[in-house]
């Protein structure tokens, strides 16, 4: 979920995971693969 928008141009987005982390996104051109965070065995 976009939980703010920090900038317009060029855009900045804080963005809350589901798994309640936070990061700062600044798209640019090009693509981006988002794949979940592998699960570690204890």
């Amino acid at each position: 979920m976009i939980e703010d928008v920090l900038q317009q141009q060029p855009p900045r987005y804080r963005v809350r995971w589901e798994d309640g982390h936070e990061s700062i996104v600044a798209p640019a051109a090009g693509a981006a693969l988002i794949e979940p965070k592998k699960q570690t065995k204890h």
